[in-house]
C-alpha cells in the first residue's frame, strides 16, 4: 500500500529565515509528523526552501520540497504584485500533481498565495482530508490592533484591509469547499467560527495545548531585575506605557530594576532610549536591545515578574514562554488570555495603577510570590511543540 503524504502550503514566504512563530509552528508539525514516518511533502518558494532547510527540514526520504521560482519583492506594492504571480505560478504546478484518497492537505495561514493554491489541490481529490489553522480574527479596520479594545477609531489603512481581505477570501473558500477541519489556537473564537459554518460539514476543532519549547528551565535563585518586559516595538505592544508604571513604582520602590529586550526599528529604539532619558529613568530601565536566545533565556531566569502591556494579542506565546522560567506575567485583560485561568494575574486595560498594584504585591509578598511562580511554572509545563504536534496527528487517524 503506497504511503500517503501530508501537503504543506506556504507559498507566502519571503526571505531566507523562518521569522514568525507560526513558520516555526508549521516547522514542528513537520519535523514531528516525520518522527512518524510519515511523509510531507512542503509547497513553498525556493527563498522559502532555503529557509526551512537552515532552520532544520532537511530532504530526506519522508521530506521534499516542490518549489516555485519567485523573487522577494522590496516594496509592499510589488509584493502584491509578486503575490499574484505565485498564486498563477502554484497553479500549475499543482496541475501536475496526483492527490490520493489518504492524503492530507496542511494550510498554515491565511494569505491568499496559500488560500487559492488550497482550493486548487481540493479540486484534485474530494476525498483528501484539509486541516486548516485559524489563527486569529483579524480586528475591525476602523480600529485595528491598537485600538480594537479600547473602543477607539482610525481611518482604514490599506495594509488592514488587505489581510482582512486575505481573511475573508480564506473563510469563504473554505465555506465553499465544505469539507474542512479547522484547527483554531484560542477559545475566545469560537462563538464566531460557530456562527459562520452552522449547517456546514466542516469540523471545528480547538487546540487544548498549544505550543512552546518543551525544556522547563531551573529555577534561578539570583534575581538582578525586578520585572522584564520582552516583545517586539509594534504599537500594540504599547511599550510606552512601561514609562508610567515605572514612574508609579519607584515611589515605592526607587531602587526598581527594569530590563527591556528587542526592538523593532532604528527610529523607534532612538525614541525609546530618548524616552528613558526625558523621565529620568537611566537607572531604573535597562535597555538590552535584541539578544540571541541563550543570553535573553539567561534575562530571564534573572528576572522576577513578566510584564504585559499589550493592548491585542492572538494568544500570547511570550506570555508561556516567561512561565517556563517561573516567572509571574502581570498582563492586561484580553479577551483572548481567558485560557490563562489562574495562571496570570490580569488588570483592566490601561489600569496602570492596578498593574503597579499588582507588581508591588508579588515583589513584596515572598509567599503569594512563590505560590504565583510555581503555579505558572506547573501550567506552562504542559506546553511543548510534541504535545501540540501529537494532538493535531490524531485529528489525521
Amino acid at each position: 500500500m503506497e504511503k500517503r503524504t501530508i501537503y504543506h502550503i506556504e507559498y507566502a514566504k519571503n526571505g531566507d529565515i523562518a521569522a514568525s512563530w507560526w513558520e516555526i509552528c508549521m516547522l514542528e508539525n513537520i519535523k514531528y509528523f516525520v518522527s512518524k514516518w510519515e511523509k510531507n511533502i512542503i509547497l513553498t518558494t525556493q527563498n522559502g526552501k532555503k529557509a526551512f532547510i537552515k532552520w532544520w527540514l532537511v530532504e530526506s526520504e519522508l521530506l521534499a520540497y516542490h518549489i516555485i521560482e519567485t523573487k522577494d519583492p522590496r516594496t509592499l506594492v510589488a509584493l502584491l504584485i509578486n503575490y499574484f504571480s505565485r498564486v498563477f505560478l502554484a497553479k500549475n504546478a499543482i496541475s501536475k500533481m496526483n492527490i490520493n484518497d489518504d492524503d492530507i492537505i496542511f494550510c498554515h495561514s491565511d494569505f491568499f498565495p496559500n488560500s487559492l493554491p488550497l482550493y486548487f489541490l481540493s479540486k484534485k481529490n474530494k476525498n483528501a482530508k484539509i486541516l486548516f489553522y485559524f489563527h486569529m480574527k483579524y480586528p475591525s479596520i476602523f480600529r485595528w490592533y491598537e485600538w480594537e479594545f479600547l473602543w477607539k477609531y482610525s481611518f482604514p489603512r490599506l495594509n488592514r484591509i488587505y489581510l482582512t481581505l486575505n481573511q475573508i477570501l480564506y473563510l469563504k473558500i473554505i465555506k465553499n469547499i465544505n469539507r474542512w477541519t479547522i484547527i483554531w489556537v484560542n477559545s475566545c473564537y469560537q462563538k464566531y467560527l460557530s456562527r459562520l459554518f452552522v449547517h456546514s460539514k466542516i469540523y471545528l476543532y480547538f487546540l487544548k495545548v498549544f505550543w512552546w519549547v518543551n525544556t522547563i528551565y531551573k529555577k534561578n535563585d539570583l534575581k538582578i531585575y525586578d520585572w522584564i518586559w520582552l516583545w517586539r516595538f509594534h504599537r500594540q505592544k504599547w511599550i510606552d506605557e512601561l514609562f508610567e508604571i515605572v514612574k508609579w513604582l519607584k515611589v515605592e520602590k526607587k531602587d526598581i530594576q527594569i530590563v527591556v529586550i528587542w526592538w523593532w526599528s532604528e527610529q523607534v529604539e532612538n525614541e525609546f532610549s530618548e524616552n528613558i532619558k526625558k523621565h529620568g529613568l537611566e537607572k531604573n530601565l535597562i535597555y538590552k536591545w535584541f539578544l540571541h536566545w541563550d543570553e535573553k533565556n539567561e534575562i530571564l531566569s534573572q528576572s522576577k515578574v513578566f510584564l504585559m502591556t499589550s493592548y491585542f494579542e492572538s494568544f500570547g506565546l511570550v506570555n508561556i514562554e516567561a512561565m517556563k522560567f517561573w516567572l509571574p506575567v502581570v498582563a492586561y485583560e484580553l479577551p483572548v488570555f481567558h485560557v490563562f485561568e489562574k495562571w496570570m494575574i490580569k488588570v483592566p486595560i490601561l489600569d496602570n495603577q492596578k498593574m503597579v498594584q499588582e507588581i508591588l504585591n508579588l515583589l513584596n509578598n515572598c509567599t503569594y510570590y512563590n505560590k504565583i511562580s510555581q503555579e505558572a511554572l506547573d501550567f506552562s509545563s504542559w506546553y511543548s511543540w510534541e504535545n501540540t504536534s501529537e494532538e493535531i496527528y490524531s485529528l489525521m487517524k
